[in-house]
């Protein structure tokens, strides 16, 4: 029951709700840990999404203080699993913490194919934390640490998914650092998975887990969902390196394939367009298509402003 009051007020946006809803739901049971772990874990990221660092620090405390014990030794990175609550806690000068909790994950946390997943998960929030604040002297460990981890099975089943997130990082550290070398190579690298991923999205869906489960932060990325939400994000790292035509090439695919584009996708992919031909018309056009009148297009300008001159 409380699995699906969850996902109802996840859906309709009620985080303070899905706050209390979980604080009674850890009140009134004899949790299993897989159960709390769930429960610590969505606390945590409701905090983050409202932006809230400071609350969400205060649970998550609990969260890694139980962790540390009871998680161990395979599921430590449950609790070092998600950007968004890396770069809220940021928010409240607490991103000192986070990285202590990663650290101590990494350190004693097993290695092995049924937590490669979440260990997946926990380098790429670590790396992305760190591009997204300009910290870009710290990524070199969660970089490091994604790439050992992608050589440990060739034939693991996320290989491709894992692969073109490691690369589209490497990407936006290139572009920070004006490393031409890294962003040649990264970008290569990416193209050169593309026919892979045109594979992939010829897969069925799987059943959805729950959100933050432990279940979830493992399961395999061979859906054509997951394969449609790599290739949003990949269009969004291009525009924002300025690699124009590979993001429209790349969101041309997703949207010919359906994906549920956001707000942002629709501001980078319309821009990679806008900045190669100047087509008002066209920007227009694809922007009532896209949208549906669901938002004015001046809500795109603080994503990229350079649509202001569209209109």
């Amino acid at each position: 029951m409380v699995y699906q009051l969850f996902n109802n007020l996840f859906q309709q946006g009620k985080h303070r709700e899905i706050v209390n809803l979980l604080n009674q739901f850890m009140d009134n049971n004899n949790l299993s840990i897989l159960e709390k772990g769930w429960a610590l874990w969505n606390i945590s990221d409701s905090y983050a999404i409202m932006r809230e660092p400071l609350l969400e620090h205060q649970n998550h405390i609990n969260f890694v203080e139980w962790g540390k014990d009871t998680l161990h030794p395979d599921k430590l990175h449950w609790f070092v699993s998600d950007g968004t609550q890396a770069l809220t806690l940021s928010l409240g000068n607490k991103l000192d913490d986070w990285i202590e909790w990663y650290e101590y994950a990494c350190k004693y946390s097993s290695k092995n194919k049924d937590n490669r997943g979440v260990r997946f998960e926990s380098h790429r929030a670590m790396a992305a934390t760190f591009i997204k604040l300009n910290m870009l002297s710290s990524i070199g460990n969660p970089l490091n640490r994604m790439k050992e981890l992608i050589e440990e099975d060739g034939n693991w089943e996320n290989i491709i998914f894992s692969k073109i997130t490691y690369y589209s990082l490497l990407l936006e550290k290139g572009y920070k650092l004006n490393d031409y070398v890294v962003l040649k190579d990264a970008k290569d690298n990416i193209q050169s998975l593309m026919n892979d991923v045109s594979l992939e999205l010829k897969n069925g869906e799987r059943k959805e887990s729950l959100l933050g489960s432990w279940e979830e932060l493992n399961e395999s990325r061979q859906s054509r969902r997951a394969m449609l939400v790599l290739l949003h994000n990949l269009g969004c790292t291009f525009s924002e390196t300025t690699y124009y035509q590979e993001s429209v090439e790349v969101f041309s695919t997703a949207i010919d394939n359906g994906v549920n584009i956001t707000k942002y996708g629709v501001a980078m992919y319309l821009l990679s367009i806008w900045e190669q031909n100047k087509d008002k018309t066209q920007i227009e056009t694809l922007f009532s298509k896209l949208v549906e009148n669901r938002y004015e297009f001046k809500e795109l300008y603080k994503f990229a402003s350079s649509l202001e001159k569209v209109l």
